[in-house]
């Protein structure tokens, strides 16, 4: 779990801690430009603090639960901001506003709601306010029920561990495209153990979305060497089972590979394993 929380911003680690007042002199030298600098400085304080409590509550959850029971809560949790159930809600989620008078806290769950909102019909141009945050602290932020955030927030934060595993995805697929081109095999032990790291660098609640023999299995099949698995009761550690998160939007088109299928997942079913493509 994350025991110290820094949130970078233009270079610099921020450590968690209490909001201070922040003191904001007018003078010659750029009084607007000290007034925002002051603003950043208080919101990034802020969701400091919010991302510590919302660890302590991460932490008495995953200890609290099973593996096979924290992912049917993750199962449960993603229902709140994903799928048939959000979409039902929406007009509710989108007039949600956060138990605060704070004007930066107001506007961040206004820019949240503008974000998912501009994203589901494929703006680019629409800005994640958790940017800027890691994969850990942006779980913390999804999967917090009790935490001080809208439900489209967490959308935002689901939204952004989303477009890590995108980018991870890609990365893993084009090593598994040159293995294969190299050795006719993209099932090497590179390919697998670049997919055992990503997998034992995900947060519990993450990983509690695999099969639970998931890591187990992988160790046995980078030790026998790779290898392509062709039966069909032990279809896990095929490409396509290890890269099932590589979930590609309709108008796109995945590399080719023979017995690999890139867009045979459906929007939000249940991430096995891993998270599955925003809808």
């Amino acid at each position: 779990m994350i025991n110290n929380i820094t949130v970078s911003v233009a270079g610099s680690a921020v450590a968690t801690g209490p909001v201070k007042t922040v003191s904001t002199p007018i003078n010659d030298a750029g009084p607007i430009k000290s007034a925002t600098a002051a603003a950043d400085a208080v919101e990034i304080s802020t969701l400091s603090r919010q991302l510590g409590e919302s660890s302590a509550r991460a932490e008495v959850r995953d200890k609290s639960f099973s593996r096979s029971q924290l992912g049917d809560e993750a199962k449960r949790l993603q229902n709140q901001f994903s799928g048939e159930v959000y979409h039902a809600n929406k007009t509710t989620h989108d007039a949600e506003v956060p138990d605060t008078h704070d004007p930066e806290l107001l506007a961040r769950a206004e820019q949240a709601t503008d974000y998912v909102t501009r994203t589901a019909i494929w703006d680019t141009s629409a800005k994640n306010p958790f940017v800027q945050l890691t994969r850990e602290q942006l779980n913390l932020i999804a999967y917090d029920e009790a935490g001080p955030y809208t439900v489209n927030e967490r959308r935002a934060a689901w939204y952004g561990i989303q477009d890590m595993t995108q980018e991870w995805s890609k990365k893993v697929a084009d090593q598994a495209m040159d293995e294969y081109n190299r050795t006719g095999d993209a099932h090497t032990p590179a390919v697998l153990f670049e997919v055992l790291s990503h997998y034992k660098s995900l947060p519990p609640i993450e990983q509690a979305q695999y099969p639970g023999d998931y890591e187990t299995r992988l160790l046995g099949r980078i030790s026998e060497g790779g290898g392509v698995q062709n039966t069909e009761d032990d279809r896990l550690l095929t490409l396509f089972e290890v890269l099932a998160n590589i979930q590609l939007p309709e108008k796109e088109s995945g590399p080719t590979v023979p017995g690999l299928r890139m867009n045979s997942l459906s929007p939000d079913v249940s991430p096995t394993p891993a998270a599955v493509l925003r809808s």
